[in-house]
């Protein structure tokens, strides 16, 4: 176990003060120590410290996951301001499309916006993927430049493809079914 993880346990420093020190089992095999029988105390060991020491290193297991959860939530909270710094007014739909070859308009529990994602990523192209939640100032940006509100909105080397199946030029799945949409990346 990492000796920090069994440190920071608030109560880990009252097993390395016991009197003996703590006091391991030695290695058993088929869950029997040498020379011991099943159920029996193992010779010259404080057996209250074997569990003892299994609850520390399950606790200790737990405050290191319960650690990686935040981690990850605060990677997500990170995220997600990212996403609302792109929001911005400095920051223009114009611009995120002049510097990437496909931009992806999306917003996460529309399940058109999940199909042409999957289908892009599918064909193995490389896109960004760029979320425009309602009421947005990009959201706001898309409506002006494309006459309507909906998401999925697709770019393709700067022009408007269009959603999941419909608008622009027909729509990502139409248009990765008949390879217009890969014609276009190579030209």
């Amino acid at each position: 176990m990492n000796p920090l993880a069994f440190a920071l346990l608030p109560w880990g420093s009252l097993l390395l003060q016991q009197p003996h020190g703590p006091q391991l089992l030695p290695r058993q095999r088929h869950g029997v120590a040498a020379g011991a029988t099943a159920g029996a105390p193992h010779a010259g060991h404080a057996g209250t410290f074997c569990g003892t020491a299994a609850v520390a290193m399950a606790l200790a297991g737990v405050a290191v996951l319960g650690t990686a959860r935040r981690a990850d939530r605060a990677a997500r909270r990170s995220q997600r301001v990212r996403v609302r710094a792109m929001d911005d007014d400095d920051v223009s739909v114009e611009d995120i499309i002049g510097a990437n070859d496909i931009v992806a308009f999306v917003m996460p529990p529309c399940p058109y916006c999940a199909k042409a994602v999957a289908a892009l990523k599918d064909a193995g192209l490389q896109f960004k993927e760029v979320q425009a939640p309602k009421g947005s100032a990009l959201r706001k940006q898309l409506e002006k430049m494309t006459n309507s509100s909906s998401v999925p909105k697709v770019y393709v080397k700067g022009q408007f493809v269009g959603g999941c199946n419909d608008g622009g030029l027909g729509g990502v799945l139409p248009l990765l079914k008949n390879g217009k949409l890969q014609e276009m990346l190579s030209s």
